[in-house]
């Protein structure tokens, strides 16, 4: 009997020891979706083909840097306002996969070489111990100076723009639960690095050409890279015209030292991890306005660029020129100046499901009359500008709809932005971590824009950690913000609904310049704001329904008398005190 319960114990003991190891073993590290959980912002922002791992929610042996807003600060454009800095061989960041993947693209910061051209460096990726290979790392495309349009010259101060991304397709899929570990191995010229974050893809294999297709190979393409391609694909495209058959760009790397002209054709790809126009100057371009090109598909392949300054007038764009009746989507576009850049007149254009990465200007701009325009599921991370932007210079845009979209870190500016026009559409988006000078969502009378008319809807829009101090005029501005410049803001319809404004920087929602009217705000939680929900700078008026704030830094609305009436309707809660601060005292932002 003796024996019967020593075994009975034995058995216990062990059962024991196996759910305490198991309660030991380490759980994925948790997915997030600018810096939150994923259902914090569910059914906002695009349907991204990856899952992103912020390094602070990693196993690290390196220092946690902020949460801090502060401009020129490493921190501050950051995802989430925090990440990880590795100093010395053998500082790693290790991440839990949740979910299978075979690709990875790490967001990093190195420190900038002393003349001001970039340091270059490596962090190798080890999977359970077993070494993949090496990610290449450079300052190059980052660190800019002074004031706008910046410069690459490191005494002129203000550094600023300071984050890039790396990719590697790994060499087999690794499965849900693997230790994936970035490790610094070896010293190189770079004194430290940033992590920042990780996307995680399962890529797949390349897709197959279509029987139809004319592969630019036959024309004499390298897809080693190692000589310029512009030549033979652009005769594979005047090919692809005149048959109407598409044109194909077979897996490999190709040196693109200049424009491609696209019209009525159709440029596809294996992929974009797979099919890569690089370069200095590649860029994909319909044909100049006023005649434009038309009736042009550009899909699944990368455009790469080696832009490492911003040139205002250098035609830059990853995409450009005038497109009309026109299709773009599952494009990877990094390291240009503006990811795509169109100028009209133009209409019917659809852009879906890009990544826009790493740009100097804007992420995307619609620049003067241009209409019937769509930009749905696209994520842009570290635009040098407006992540999005309708911009009616001289001539209106009308009817634009920006849907379904993710803008994260624009380093200056807003994350998307409307410039005078008609019948604008703003819906379903995700903006965060806006850095300066600008705030997530803005419609401006500005840039010498045609006036707002008709509908303007900015609806089931989520902003995190938006809004700024505006270096120049030393006051906050909003997460959601108006500014009547130019010339009133009174010809259109604006309707504001269903939109969560979180943890802005200062206030939530803000109205300046000269008059404002016809705004309307319905359903709109304000969930902490480091100053006001409301603060008004011009006169005008808006009404107000079912607005609930909570957790703000000083008060309900900023007021010293602009004559802008706040209309009160039903439901409203948490902003009911209205302010005026001594000169000076606008608050701080949140960290």
């Amino acid at each position: 009997m003796a024996g019967f319960w020593k075994s009975i114990l034995l058995a216990a003991i062990l059962e024991t020891a196996a759910w305490a190891s198991f309660a030991a073993e380490p759980s994925p590290t948790p997915a997030t979706v600018a810096a939150l959980p994923p259902q914090a912002t569910l059914g906002r922002g695009a349907r991204a083909p990856f899952v992103e791992y912020e390094a602070e929610n990693g196993l690290t042996n390196g220092k946690i840097i902020g949460p801090d807003r502060t401009f020129t600060s490493l921190a501050a454009e950051a995802s989430g306002r925090r990440a990880v800095r590795l100093e010395g061989v053998g500082g790693y960041v290790e991440f839990i996969l949740d979910r299978p993947a075979d690709a990875v693209s790490l967001r990093y910061a190195l420190p900038d070489a002393a003349d001001g051209r970039g340091l270059d460096g490596q962090i190798a990726i080890y999977a359970d111990g077993v070494r993949l290979g090496a990610l290449a790392l450079t300052s190059r495309y980052g660190w800019f100076y002074g004031r706008y349009p910046f410069t690459n010259q490191p005494g002129d101060g203000r550094p600023h723009h300071f984050y890039d991304e790396s990719r590697l397709r790994l060499p087999a899929v690794l499965p849900a639960g693997t230790r994936v570990r970035f490790v610094v191995e070896k010293p190189d010229a770079a004194a430290w690095r940033v992590l920042d974050l990780a996307d995680f893809e399962r890529v797949g294999p390349p897709a197959r050409r279509p029987p139809n297709a004319i592969s630019i190979l036959g024309f004499g393409a390298d897809p080693s890279g190692a000589r310029d391609s512009l030549a033979p694909i652009t005769a594979a495209i005047a090919a692809g015209r005149r048959s109407g058959r598409p044109v194909w760009i077979d897996p490999g790397v190709y040196r693109v030292d200049g424009h491609l002209v696209a019209d009525r054709v159709t440029l596809a790809g294996a992929g974009p991890w797979y099919s890569v126009l690089t370069g200095r100057g590649v860029g994909v371009y319909g044909r100049a306005a006023p005649h434009g090109s038309r009736d042009v598909v550009l899909r699944d392949f990368a455009i790469i660029g080696e832009v490492e300054e911003r040139v205002d007038k250098a035609r830059l764009a990853g995409v450009g020129g005038a497109m009309s009746r026109s299709a773009i989507s599952n494009l990877w576009i990094q390291h240009t100046k503006g990811g795509l850049w169109f100028d009209g007149p133009m209409s019917a254009i659809r852009v879906r499901g890009l990544r826009i990465l790493d740009q100097t200007a804007d992420g995307l701009n619609f620049h003067r009359d241009v209409a019937d325009a769509v930009v749905e599921d696209t994520f842009v991370r570290n635009a040098g500008d407006d992540g999005l932007a309708s911009w009616s210079q001289g001539k209106g845009n009308r009817r634009i709809t920006f849907r379904r979209n993710t803008v994260i870190a624009p380093v200056l500016a807003n994350g998307i932005a409307a410039y005078g026009g008609r019948d604008i559409t703003i819906e379903g988006n995700l903006v965060a971590d806006t850095v300066t000078e600008g705030g997530g969502l803005h419609l401006g009378s500005r840039f010498e824009a045609t006036p707002f008319g008709g509908q303007i809807r900015l609806t089931g829009n989520t902003t995190v950690r938006a809004g700024v101090l505006d270096p120049n005029w030393r006051t906050g501005v909003g997460a959601l913000w108006l500014y009547a410049l130019d010339g009133p803001i009174d010809g259109a319809r604006i309707r504001v609904e269903d939109t969560d404004l979180v943890d802005s920087s200062y206030e939530a929602i803000q109205f300046t310049g000269k008059p404002i009217r016809g705004v309307s705000f319905s359903r709109i939680t304000i969930d902490g704001a480091g100053t006001y929900a409301v603060q008004l700078q011009s006169s005008g008026a808006a009404t107000f329904d079912r607005v609930k704030s909570r957790g703000l830094g000083i008060g309900g609305v900023h007021d010293c008398g602009s004559g802008f009436e706040v209309v009160r309707a039903a439901g409203n809660d948490g902003w009911e005190t209205t302010l005026c601060p001594a000169a000076g005292v606008q608050g701080a932002a949140r960290r």
